[in-house]
């Protein structure tokens, strides 16, 4: 009677645990759908901002060209001021589509060497590095299955951070390293001498048009770190941030080296 009893309840558990796994699921796909459906609408809603704003600027381009010896001084500082919203607005729309191609145009995975990846981040950032007097220090770093159009943003993102929020002071030095860690996975850091930031506030500067620091002295919109956490989820890992403020900043981005399945592009 208690065998009987016990088995009876072995395939109640068993029947919900199926229940809850269904549920999971279920949630799970909801959740995937409706992030799908959100870079849609961004991807959609971008390009229709990005023509509108184009007109404008022509309008005011050609309002210039035409008036501008016309224009008494509160009329020139108008068009100024529409002239920068505008050149804003341009900004924050090809930010919010950059964004949103993360997952509708990204690309298929490949074998990525991140040496060379990181090199040529530095090739392109070379003038901001001179004109910083920065010295980059690069580890040796690994080779991983990855979309190369997206780790190169990735570690350009990261870098051109720690070049931006440097100390007027002193000179940055940044230092990218690496290790592997026991679940075939790779954590790749991205440290500086620089500014830093509150700690606090560590998850929220890695949300879309969230800043460390307010607009007054540092140029950008708040999306580079967004847009590299999206990548780092789109290659089934995970990014952090550490820092002191005052003392400088720390970024971990943590990425499987290989995957199973090799994702390709996903449709708009």
């Amino acid at each position: 009677m208690e065998l009987a009893q016990g088995n009876d309840d072995v395939r109640e558990l068993r029947r919900q645990l199926e229940e809850t796994n269904k549920a999971m699921w279920s949630l799970y796909k909801d959740l995937d759908d409706r992030n799908a459906e959100l870079d849609r609408f961004a991807l959609i809603a971008s390009h229709d901002l990005k023509e509108p704003a184009r007109r404008v600027m022509a309008r005011l381009d050609r309002l210039e060209a035409e008036c501008g010896d016309r224009l008494d001084a509160a009329g020139k500082d108008h068009v100024a001021d529409m002239r920068q919203t505008l050149e804003r607005m341009t900004t924050l729309i090809e930010a919010l589509l950059n964004f949103a191609r993360v997952t509708s145009q990204g690309g298929p995975f490949a074998p990525t060497d991140l040496n060379a990846v990181a090199d040529e981040v530095v090739a392109d950032l070379s003038s901001r590095i001179r004109e910083a007097e920065a010295r980059i220090e690069l580890g040796e770093l690994p080779t991983i299955d990855g979309d190369p159009l997206q780790l190169h943003p990735l570690l350009q993102n990261l870098i051109g951070n720690a070049l931006k929020f440097r100390k007027e002071s002193l000179p940055p030095v940044i230092r990218v390293t690496s290790r592997l860690i026991a679940d075939d996975s790779c954590e790749i850091r991205v440290a500086d001498n620089g500014i830093g930031f509150d700690p606090r506030y560590a998850q929220q500067v890695l949300q879309p048009f969230r800043r460390r620091h307010g607009r007054g002295r540092y140029d950008g919109i708040g999306m580079g770190l967004a847009i590299c956490d999206k990548i780092a989820t789109r290659h089934g890992g995970t990014i952090t941030l550490d820092g002191v403020l005052g003392e400088g900043t720390t970024v971990t981005v943590v990425l499987p080296r290989n995957h199973a399945v090799r994702p390709a592009p996903t449709e708009a």
